[in-house]
């Protein structure tokens, strides 16, 4: 698969996650609990864990991954890439994990079903294989030179031939390569 396809999956399944997390702090029920066998809206709560869905808005955090990934578009996924992803999914998580006083991820994901936070994660988990594939050569560097019929090529400008099959020649100009050039195929080295 080309880094352009790469990108474009990965930026639509970036996207799509932003816009759910966003979507689940501002349209959703927010989160749910288990309370006595039965569900619990945390959202009636007038204490803490009320407003426990707008700790999703964390994760809009990614745009600056969708960004660099937009900037970088026909190049392979960097290292640098990966990791400031990666980051910033982990801050994420860790942010969710510890500043959800009342809800319960899974309990509003299998019991609630809330469309949202479902689609986030979804999202989330596809979202971190375009960022790990091996970084592909782009189509303009995917050439690569064939290799020469009669051995290994002296370095550029030190011989040259005047016809097929005739013994290498110096150059005239006296160039850097030239006098530290190895003897090419019997023939001795300039000197």
């Amino acid at each position: 698969m080309s880094n352009r396809s790469l990108s474009i999956i990965f930026i639509f399944i970036l996207g799509i996650q932003i816009i759910s997390a966003i979507f689940f702090a501002m349209f959703s029920d927010g989160f749910y609990a288990m309370s006595s066998g039965s569900l619990f809206k945390c959202s009636d709560l007038l204490s803490s864990g009320g407003d426990d869905e707008v700790i999703m808005l964390v994760f809009a955090g990614l745009v600056i991954s969708l960004l660099l990934r937009t900037i970088r578009f026909n190049r392979g996924v960097s290292i640098i890439e990966a990791i400031l992803f990666f980051c910033i999914i982990g801050i994420g998580l860790w942010a969710v994990a510890n500043g959800i006083d009342c809800g319960e991820l899974d309990t509003t994901i299998i019991e609630k079903r809330d469309l949202y936070l479902l689609v986030f994660s979804a999202s989330s988990i596809l979202s971190a294989f375009p960022s790990i594939s091996p970084s592909l050569p782009s189509s303009s560097t995917a050439s690569v030179r064939p290799a020469h019929p009669e051995g290994p090529r002296p370095p550029s400008g030190c011989f040259r031939r005047s016809a097929p099959g005739a013994p290498p020649r110096r150059n005239r100009r006296r160039h850097q390569c030239c006098q530290t050039a190895p003897a090419h195929r019997g023939q001795r080295g300039p000197g």
